[in-house]
């Protein structure tokens, strides 16, 4: 169920951006200095600091969005292990096209085609 959430959660952190950097780092150093002595506003201070923060919530939205047919398709109760090959392929497929460029994407696919055993 986790990852299920997180593209939603990473998408409302990157909609609301603007306010949880100035809520953190103006309105809180401002009002109250007994909150900034607290281990959680310590951590997301320093998470704050970080350049890549955003970027790696971007990063998260795009990647979940990958996998959610595949892990909305296999949570259901019945028993989907005969599904299971051709949906692993289709995962594995969509991956290399977002990871790898598209030549290297095509041969390494060419390549996995030509070693597959099908039914």
């Amino acid at each position: 169920m986790l990852w299920l959430s997180i593209g939603p959660a990473a998408a409302r952190m990157i909609e609301l951006w603007p306010a949880i950097v100035e809520y953190f780092t103006v309105f809180i150093p401002k009002k109250s200095a007994i909150l900034m002595r607290s281990n959680a506003y310590e951590e997301i201070a320093k998470l704050l600091k970080q350049s890549t923060l955003k970027a790696e919530f971007q990063f998260s939205v795009d990647s979940s969005s990958l996998f959610t047919r595949f892990t909305l398709k296999f949570r259901c109760q019945e028993p989907l292990v005969h599904e299971i090959f051709m949906e692993l392929e289709l995962l594995g497929r969509t991956l290399a096209g977002h990871i790898l460029k598209a030549e290297v994407a095509q041969k390494l696919l060419e390549d996995l085609e030509s070693k597959t055993v099908r039914r």
